[in-house]
C-alpha cells in the first residue's frame, strides 16, 4: 500500500504520515498524526458523463465530480475505474476531487 502524507504541512517541509483509522460509506478514512486532519479516499466506476461534470459509483454512494477535479491530462470514459478523494462542501454535500485512473495511466 502506498504511504499517504498530510497535505497541510507541505509549506513547512514536513511530511507526516496519515494513518487509516476507519472506513465509512464515503471510503477509507485517514488521519494526520500531527494536525488530526482527515482525508477520505475511495475508488469507483465512472457512472455518467454530461458536459463538464459526471458521477462516480463509489460503493454505497454516488459522487458528483466536475471536470476541473480530474488529474492533469486525464480524460474519463463510462465504466472506467478511478480513485478519488472525497471533499466535504459547506452545504453538507460531498464531491469527488483529485480523480485519477485506477491502476495506471489508462485505468488498467
Amino acid at each position: 500500500m502506498a504511504r499517504l502524507f498530510c497535505k497541510n504541512h507541505q509549506d513547512q517541509n514536513l511530511n507526516p504520515l496519515m494513518i487509516q483509522f476507519g472506513e465509512s460509506a464515503l471510503g477509507k478514512e485517514y488521519i494526520c498524526c500531527v494536525c488530526s486532519s482527515v482525508r477520505v479516499l475511495n475508488e469507483g466506476t465512472i457512472l455518467s458523463l454530461n458536459g463538464n461534470y459526471g458521477f462516480i459509483s463509489g460503493g454505497k454512494k454516488n459522487f458528483f465530480f466536475h471536470f476541473n477535479n480530474l488529474a492533469y491530462g486525464f480524460t474519463p470514459f463510462l465504466g472506467m475505474r478511478v480513485e478519488f478523494e472525497v471533499c466535504y462542501l459547506e452545504d453538507g454535500r460531498n464531491q469527488a476531487v483529485n480523480i485519477k485512473p485506477k491502476g495506471g495511466k489508462n485505468g488498467d
